[in-house]
């Protein structure tokens, strides 16, 4: 089957999309774990939480460009959300989700910045790695290994998240 952006466009769940869009345009407000740590964390996790959230950006902003010189339209479908603006989510940040790729900025309860990250056959995976070595972030980050299934796990995002976050690169 042909598609504009992605293969899941024609298989979308409405009901938890409709619950998604919900909760983005929710007028409460929680108070953040990164916006505590700006306020009350020491010297010492502000500049780690400040490097760590540039290191991150720095290596997201490469492997969009590494994802874009895929030949197959379906390999270069990313989702990406900027939940620091997800008005009732306190703990994560940032999110991008390829087919191969997890990547993921959170801020714990005691206001560290740390990233998670998982390959599935990934073609970019030792470029993201050394990138993330060069970057010196592997003591912020860890590698989730609890999604058994992940491209089953990447088309029920497809199929969840509202389209504006869905983009092909």
């Amino acid at each position: 089957m042909d598609y504009q952006k992605h293969s899941e466009e024609q298989n979308k769940r409405s009901d938890q999309v409709q619950v998604n869009e919900n909760q983005w345009a929710s007028k409460v407000k929680r108070f953040k774990n990164h916006q505590r740590a700006e306020i009350k964390g020491t010297t010492t996790i502000k500049r780690n939480n400040k490097v760590v959230e540039s290191m991150y950006h720095v290596i997201l902003n490469k492997v969009k460009i590494l994802y874009s010189t895929l030949p197959n339209k379906s390999d270069r479908v990313i989702v990406e959300l900027n939940l620091k603006a997800h008005p009732l989510n306190v703990v994560d940040m940032h999110c991008l989700l390829t087919p191969h790729f997890l990547f993921h900025l959170e801020a714990d309860i005691l206001g560290n910045y740390k990233i998670e990250y998982h390959f599935h056959n990934c073609p970019f995976e030792s470029e993201i790695k050394t990138l993330m070595k060069k970057c010196c972030i592997n003591p912020f980050s860890s590698q989730r290994m609890n999604i058994a299934d992940y491209n089953a796990y990447f088309k029920e995002v497809l199929r969840v998240q509202p389209e504006k976050f869905i983009h092909l690169l």
